[in-house]
């Protein structure tokens, strides 16, 4: 269900994290496991949509991000993203509120939406979220899929912060 690259991505990823990182999983019995989700999570490092996105792989399902649209013009990792069908946040934008309709079509087809309420990582220096951006809760009760959160922690000390 998830496109060859996205494939071959989550086999590298399979490899790569045991070497820089231990992983301690509870709760995937709470993604479900068919139709529409909302998975919002904790942002406190540039490592953590890869650990994110592993643990939703491993759930069964295959996560499309929401992402800030700088990620597109980087030229490796913007095709990579665009070959994942993943969807750019274009924050601060007149074209801003673009992300939440494609997203709202992701969650019509049933697939399970990620992201990150604040936006951003943390600027808190013991690494608390900060004031989520409205976005998750107005497509959750639009299109009745559930909002699953997930906290992530440990993550800066494999990416350096």
């Amino acid at each position: 269900p998830a496109p060859v690259v996205y494939r071959a991505l989550v086999r590298l990823v399979r490899v790569f994290i045991p070497l820089v990182a231990r992983r301690h999983w509870a709760g995937q019995e709470h993604i479900p496991a068919t139709g529409p989700a909302i998975v919002v999570g904790n942002h406190i490092s540039n490592f953590d949509p890869i650990v994110l996105g592993e643990y939703l792989v491993y759930s069964g399902r295959w996560p499309r991000f929401l992402g800030k649209a700088d990620i597109w013009r980087v030229p490796v990792l913007g095709w990579v993203a665009r070959q994942c069908q993943q969807i750019p946040v274009y924050r601060d934008t007149d074209r801003a509120s673009d992300s939440l309709i494609h997203a709202r079509k992701a969650l019509e087809r049933g697939q399970l939406i990620a992201l990150y309420p604040e936006g951003t990582i943390t600027a808190d220096p013991d690494g608390w979220p900060m004031t989520g951006r409205r976005g998750a809760a107005p497509l959750a009760l639009r299109t009745g899929a559930p909002l699953v959160p997930v906290a992530q922690g440990g993550a800066p000390r494999c990416s350096g912060g």
